[in-house]
C-alpha cells in the first residue's frame, strides 16, 4: 500500500460535560492539556502523542452562542450540532487531516462534491501547563460523505501554534506512545473509496476482506464492515444508521502489561483480544480505545514499571495545537 504525504492531525470527541470527560481520560491514564475556548460557543480539553496526533475533547460552553453560530451556518458549529443530533451519545464526530492550504482544500471538496460546508478560521488561547499563553489561529476546510450524519472530515491548515509543546502532555501514565490508528465502521467500505482517495490524497487499498484503508505518513485510517470489527478487536458496534461511523482509535504502547496494570489499578474494566487490551470511556460499545505492545519485549515488565521511560529521545511536539 503507498503512503501518503499528508498526515493525520486529530480525532475529535464530542462529549457531553468537558470536565467529567477530562477526569474520564485522565483515570484512563492520558495526561490531559488544560482547558482552551472557542470564539463560536464550545471549548476544548487536547490529548497529544509523540507522531504528532491528539484527540480534541470537545464540549458546548456557552449555549446560546453555540447556537447561534450553527444557525449562521459555521460548519464547526453546524457539524457539531448535526453529530450530537443524530447520534444522542458521546463519541468520535469528526477526523482532521493537517494541510498546508485549507482554501485549496475546499475547492477540492466543491469539486468533488464531498464539501461540508464553508471555510472556518478562528483564533484562541493556549495555556500550558505552567500558565503561559499563546495565541493559534487554523482555518478549516470540511468534507462530508454523502447522506452521512454520523461522521465527519476536516483538514487543518495551522496559521499560528506553539514553538513546542511540554514533554509532561506527552508523557502518559498508560503507557501511551503514539496514536496509531482510526477505526471507521461502513455497511460497504469501497463505497468510501473516492471519497478518501480526495481527502487523503492518497490510494485506498483493501487490507483485510470487508475493509479498505489508507497508509498515512503517521498513522492509518481503517473503514470496516461490522464484522471485521468483531474480528480484529472483539467489540460489537451497534447497528449502522447511517453510510459510516467512526468507532474506534489504536495506541501503541510502550508495555502492554503494564498498561493493563495501570487501567485497572484506576479501576478500568479491560477486555483482552489477541493481545490488545480494549476499554470503552463511554457505557456503550463505541467509541472504544486499543492499546498494543510497541514492539517486543525480551521480558515481561513488574506492575510498577514506569511506561514513560521509554519515551527516549523519540519525543517530539505534536504540529500543531490543535483546535
Amino acid at each position: 500500500m503507498i503512503m501518503g504525504t499528508r498526515s493525520l492531525d486529530h480525532a475529535v470527541f464530542a462529549v457531553d460535560d468537558l470536565e467529567t470527560a477530562h477526569s474520564t481520560f485522565e483515570r484512563l491514564g492520558f495526561s490531559v492539556a488544560p482547558r482552551g475556548v472557542h470564539p463560536f460557543g464550545t471549548h476544548n480539553a487536547n490529548i497529544y502523542f509523540r507522531n504528532g496526533l491528539m484527540i480534541e475533547l470537545l464540549a458546548v460552553d456557552d449555549p446560546s452562542l453555540y447556537r447561534l453560530s450553527a444557525n449562521e451556518q459555521n460548519t464547526f458549529t453546524k457539524n457539531d450540532a448535526e453529530f450530537r443530533a443524530f447520534v444522542w451519545q458521546q463519541g468520535i464526530s469528526q477526523i482532521v487531516v493537517n494541510t498546508t492550504d485549507a482554501s485549496a482544500d475546499h475547492q477540492a471538496f466543491l469539486d468533488a462534491g464531498i464539501s461540508g460546508g464553508s471555510v472556518v478560521a478562528f483564533s484562541r488561547d493556549f495555556t500550558h501547563p505552567d500558565n503561559r499563553t499563546e495565541k493559534i489561529s487554523a482555518k478549516l476546510a470540511f468534507a462530508t460523505p454523502k447522506n452521512s450524519k454520523g461522521a465527519y472530515w476536516s483538514s487543518c491548515e495551522d496559521k499560528e501554534a506553539p514553538n513546542s509543546i511540554a514533554s509532561e502532555i506527552l508523557d502518559h501514565s498508560n503507557g501511551a506512545l503514539h496514536l496509531v490508528e482510526v477505526v471507521t465502521v461502513a455497511s460497504d467500505p469501497a463505497d468510501l473509496t473516492s471519497f478518501l482517495e480526495t481527502v487523503y490524497r492518497v490510494q485506498a487499498g483493501r487490507s483485510l476482506p470487508g475493509s479498505l484503508a489508507v497508509l498515512l505518513s503517521n498513522a492509518r485510517h481503517t473503514v470496516m464492515q461490522p464484522h471485521v470489527v468483531v474480528e480484529r478487536f472483539g467489540v460489537h458496534v451497534s447497528p449502522l444508521e447511517t453510510v459510516c461511523r467512526h468507532v474506534g482509535l489504536v495506541f501503541e504502547v510502550a508495555d502492554i502489561a503494564a498498561t493493563v496494570c495501570c487501567l485497572k489499578n484506576s479501576g478500568i474494566e479491560v477486555q483482552d483480544h489477541q493481545s490488545q487490551a480494549i476499554v470503552f470511556p463511554f457505557s456503550c460499545s463505541h467509541p472504544f480505545l486499543v492499546f498494543k505492545q510497541h514492539h517486543a519485549r525480551s521480558a515481561p515488565q513488574l506492575c510498577q514499571h514506569n511506561p514513560a521511560a521509554h519515551a527516549g529521545p523519540e519525543t517530539k511536539a505534536p504540529r500543531s495545537a490543535g483546535h
